[in-house]
């Protein structure tokens, strides 16, 4: 063996040790992936409240929600749901970023808990996977949907999450 192959094989075992170790104790650092959680169901006193959109700019993921959304820094999107079964956004994003200013509408109820359609009352809205979400760690709230990504039409695969302020 000459001694790239054995760095090489040094490296290899390095690599899959760390690979054991993180998978057995896990990262502290790791975030929520908040689109991983189970959906809630949820009553309305509990998703009472208002949330807020907060865009992000991530270039290894290559997302960039200011762009994307035409947003500004210092733009805020906020959901507010009300304890008469109402709801507004003031900016509503569909079908790869088209938007619509101050929607609102009423929540849907039923056995399994609470649910929020926006795409109700807006004609050729295509929205992906809509519910709420709670967090394992924090117990916060989430709202989330997808639209179609904003490089191919055909996918559905961008995120619009809003976190519940208490």
């Amino acid at each position: 063996m000459d001694r790239n192959s054995k760095f090489l094989k040094i490296l290899f075992t390095g690599i899959i040790f760390s690979v054991l170790l993180s998978s057995c104790f896990g990262d502290k650092n790791d975030e929520e992936n908040i689109i991983d959680l189970p959906d809630y169901n949820l009553k309305l006193e509990e998703i009472v409240g208002k949330y807020y959109f907060v865009p992000l700019k991530d270039e290894f993921y290559n997302r960039d929600d200011y762009k994307y959304l035409n947003l500004k820094k210092g733009d805020t999107l906020f959901l507010e749901i009300k304890k008469d079964s109402t709801y507004s956004f003031n900016k509503f994003y569909f079908n790869q970023a088209q938007h619509v200013d101050n929607l609102n509408g009423k929540l849907i109820s039923d056995k399994k808990g609470v649910t929020l359609s926006p795409n109700l009352y807006i004609k050729n809205a295509t929205i992906y996977l809509l519910g709420f979400k709670k967090s394992q760690k924090t117990g916060m709230y989430y709202y989330y949907y997808g639209i179609n990504s904003p490089t191919d039409p055909t996918e559905f695969e961008y995120y619009i999450i809003y976190k519940k302020m208490k």
